[in-house]
């Protein structure tokens, strides 16, 4: 994506300001959170809007690069008009360690087969800490295999000791059952699920646990007991 002029400028100020997420509606301010709250500045031209914003994404969910820098962002419709969020990427994939996760984490994703559900609300880092495990496998595993199902691919991986074939829905695959029962045809060691949603995905990836992969998922839920009922239900 070729940012357009005002567009490049709210990215280049949310660089400048730190922001982790830009929320752009016509009309309304700017609005960028940063460190968890939220700062407004002046409002963005209603006229502008379509023409900038919708002609330079062209559909509704992506990621797109800015200098060196990633964004993911989303396209709706809300009752004051259409409305553009995005999220700044960091560069580099955090370490296991860096965010903190528990020693039990890391010694479950070396298994062999299995189902890995990191859970939570939505911004608690569940996307990060998926390629925060799929960066330690790939810098530590030599006889690994990755295929990622993504929506959309959010960070970059380069194979490294492994070997990783990144995939995004609407640009490589169409619906994620089906993208995870051909990738059970594709010799994957692992399956990383971007999120698990509705019967049929979940099902689809109890069915790769279940014959012998690794599969590692994200699910909207609070804790390990409410995974544990969506799934049941």
């Amino acid at each position: 994506m070729n940012a357009l002029p005002l567009l490049s400028s709210y990215l280049d100020q949310a660089l400048s300001e730190g922001a982790s997420d830009i929320t752009l509606c016509p009309g309304e301010p700017l609005t960028f959170r940063i460190h968890r709250r939220l700062h407004r500045f002046d409002p963005i031209p209603r006229e502008a809007f379509n023409e900038l914003f919708w002609d330079a994404i062209n559909h509704e969910v992506g990621s797109f690069p800015h200098k060196g820098e990633r964004f993911r962002f989303i396209y709706y419709r809300s009752e004051d008009g259409p409305v553009l969020e995005l999220r700044h990427l960091p560069k580099c994939v955090p370490s296991l360690a860096e965010l903190g996760t528990p020693p039990a984490f890391q010694e479950l994703i070396g298994s062999d087969h299995g189902l890995i559900i990191v859970t939570g609300k939505t911004g608690e880092g569940k996307s990060t800490t998926l390629a925060a495990a799929i960066d330690h496998l790939n810098r530590t595993r030599d006889d690994r295999k990755i295929i990622t199902l993504e929506h959309p691919i959010e960070y970059r991986h380069e194979s490294k000791k492994a070997l990783i074939r990144q995939r995004e829905l609407g640009t490589h695959f169409d619906d994620f059952p089906e993208a995870i029962e051909a990738a059970m045809r594709q010799d994957p060691d692992i399956i990383m699920i971007g999120e698990m949603r509705g019967s049929a995905s979940i099902a689809a990836a109890l069915t790769a646990a279940e014959t012998g992969q690794l599969v590692l998922a994200t699910l909207h839920t609070k804790d390990a007991a409410g995974s544990i009922s969506r799934i049941l239900d």
